[in-house]
């Protein structure tokens, strides 16, 4: 669970390094329009990485879509030609894998030890 929360955290940093490099290259209200989905995922993956532990199974469905979102959002980027999303796709894949483990689901049923 533990490893799970630094990935979210990992990935809450690296949105918001893309956010901030967008709006700084754009610059202006196209800057913002295309910086402002980034910043929305890293909000959102901070916001999971914070509320992880006290997450029941229903939260743990909404990391898992928030992941998948992650997961397409890097799909575009290699569909659009930039080599490192492939990079991107191995942290939300990683998570994933981390949430899935046996002491991950346990925890998240409410059966802690």
């Amino acid at each position: 669970m533990t490893a799970a929360r630094v990935v979210l955290w990992v990935m809450a940093a690296l949105f918001s390094a893309s956010s901030l490099q967008i709006l700084l290259i754009a610059g202006g209200f196209l800057g913002l329009g295309t910086a402002l989905p980034y910043a929305v995922i890293a909000a959102l993956c901070a916001l999971c990485a914070l509320r992880l532990p006290r997450f029941a199974l229903g939260g743990a469905v909404g990391v898992h879509v928030l992941l998948a979102l992650v997961f397409f959002t890097q799909m575009a980027r290699i569909g659009l030609g930039e080599p490192m999303g492939l990079v991107g796709m191995v942290l939300p894949l990683t998570a994933a894998a981390l949430l899935l483990l046996p002491s991950s689901r346990e925890h998240l049923r409410g059966n802690r030890r």
